[in-house]
């Protein structure tokens, strides 16, 4: 496998992103006015980025945006697990500047405390996901996503895709999934999830320096999810 060939591969699978979905759909006898009125039935990296920026200029006034990301996060699993939470943070009247600020927290000081605050604060009890959508919203250049699909992924090729022969850091204590009564990341779990945020902003570095193109850490999961869910997109290692 060529240097080039190598970099190609995570190029490709970043182009063939795609995450649809219909906001419409959510309660549609009583959703909120002027909230929950987008669809996309193609959505790509440049779309989903839009998706992103809306969310930025609206998170710290309107409490709406955030039950949006709950259910949008959900949209093509759990999407009950979506409707409820959404539903309970609109009942909640929890500020969205406030949760704003939490999640900030979060961002400068990535641990157990702070995301625990934060879930709560969301109103959600278990899971780390759909919690640590948010930054990744806030801050893409920075946080990458998480989910059952990129852990999935980084379990069976973690080793592979090691950086540390290169002084960058590797993926670590990931969890087995398929292997616990649990399918989905817990508290328990966010050592990984630091690593992997890690590992996601190496991996945007090198892809950065490589092309000239401004690679995010979000932009590396989008690549990531994207090669999980196809057995015809594989992802090389990077030298």
């Amino acid at each position: 496998m060529t240097t080039t060939n190598s970099y190609d591969s995570w190029a490709r699978a970043l182009e063939k992103y795609n995450y649809p979905f219909d906001l419409r759909q959510f309660n549609e006898s009583s959703k909120p006015k002027q909230f929950f009125d987008l669809k996309r039935e193609s959505c790509d990296r440049d779309c989903t980025k839009d998706f992103e920026d809306r969310f930025r200029i609206r998170g710290p006034y309107d409490l709406e945006v955030w039950a949006e990301i709950l259910y949008w996060k959900t949209y093509s699993g759990f999407r009950p697990n979506g409707v409820r939470m959404a539903n309970k943070l609109l009942k909640s009247n929890a500020s969205p500047s406030e949760l704003w600020q939490c999640c900030q927290e979060y961002i400068e000081r990535p641990g157990m405390e702070t995301v625990c605050n934060f879930r709560k604060k969301l109103g959600i009890q278990s899971g780390l996901a759909t919690a640590l959508t948010f930054p990744a919203f806030i801050c893409p250049e920075r946080f990458p996503m998480v989910d059952s699909q990129v852990t999935k992924w980084a379990f069976r090729n973690g080793a592979e895709h090691s950086h540390s022969t290169n002084g960058g850091p590797d993926l670590k204590c990931v969890p087995n999934l398929e292997g616990r009564s649990k399918k989905y990341l817990d508290v328990c779990d966010h050592p990984f999830v630091i690593s992997w945020i890690k590992w996601c902003r190496h991996t945007a570095s090198k892809l950065s320096g490589h092309s000239g193109y401004p690679w995010r850490a979000r932009d590396v999961e989008m690549a990531v999810f994207t090669a999980a869910r196809s057995n015809k997109i594989e992802l090389y290692p990077l030298p």
